[in-house]
């Protein structure tokens, strides 16, 4: 357990769980969660624990602005996230030392977080998997902006809030109004999909292996073609059925995919140091 560290004046909650059987140089991988409700709970039970059973070290955070960290009233731009992401792994590396192989898992948002993190240090990532995300482009960022206004007029269509209430409960509805809401007093809608893009060049040639899952039925699914024309380093799998929270809703076959190979990249990196 860490608790919260002060990153860039911003309180950020982490929480490590480390493997049931440690060896020397175990791996560690960080997960990193997306925009809006998500926060590092999502990836608790779906993916964290069952890390920890084949002896990773798991680094779970919530990103600024969510769950327990603080909520700024600006930096929410994407090299906001990722220099986070990297005072995360230096603070992690200095309290733990060298765990051996780094791997990044990002779901949503925190997939392009860790690809752009990734990208810049290159030296540092083992692998990245990532769901429902693509590599962090021009066309991602329209695809974001457009997507985030979508679901803010969502959020303000009754009949909308009405199908949602039904299928996730007004709990939860109401928690995404209040997150809205407090959100709209940030600048997080304008900034997150903004910041240093990668261009097609930098896409093709990216330095690590990236392992992408898209829901089948989800909007997101249509970058699966693109990325596999676009990125050699891009192994892509589709979940059929599955939308965009395939994390919580269909975790045994997220699981299925993602920690054999996690497991795969780690041991080719260690290997290799």
């Amino acid at each position: 357990m860490v608790g919260l560290i002060t990153l860039g004046g911003v309180a950020v909650n982490t929480t490590v769980l480390h493997p049931e059987v440690p060896a020397p140089g175990h791996p560690m991988a960080v997960c990193v969660h997306g925009l809006g409700r998500d926060s590092l709970a999502s990836f608790y039970w779906t993916l964290a624990i069952p890390l920890t059973r084949l002896g990773f070290a798991v680094a779970l955070y919530d990103l600024r602005g969510h769950g327990a960290s603080t909520r700024p009233q600006d930096g929410y731009r994407l090299d906001d996230f990722s220099t986070e992401l990297g005072g995360v792994v230096a603070h992690l590396t200095a309290e733990y030392g060298d765990t051996g192989p780094l791997l990044l898992v990002g779901n949503s948002y925190g997939g392009a977080v860790a690809l752009h993190f990734a990208y810049q240090r290159p030296e540092r990532v083992a692998g990245v998997a990532v769901l429902e995300s693509g590599p962090p482009t021009e066309l991602w960022s329209r695809s974001m902006r457009l997507t985030i206004d979508g679901v803010r007029r969502a959020l303000q269509a009754p009949q909308t809030l009405q199908a949602l209430r039904e299928r996730l409960g007004p709990v939860a509805v109401e928690e995404s109004l209040r997150m809205a809401e407090e959100f709209a007093a940030t600048t997080l809608y304008a900034d997150a999909p903004t910041g240093t893009l990668l261009s097609e060049y930098e896409v093709a040639r990216y330095p690590h292996p990236v392992l992408a899952l898209f829901g089948g039925a989800s909007p997101a699914a249509g970058a699966a073609p693109l990325l596999r024309r676009t990125m050699p380093s891009c192994r892509v799998e589709v979940l059929a059925g599955q939308g965009h929270t395939m994390l919580v809703d269909a975790p045994g076959s997220v699981r299925r995919l993602v920690l054999p190979w996690l497991a795969d990249r780690a041991s080719e990196a260690a290997r290799g140091r």
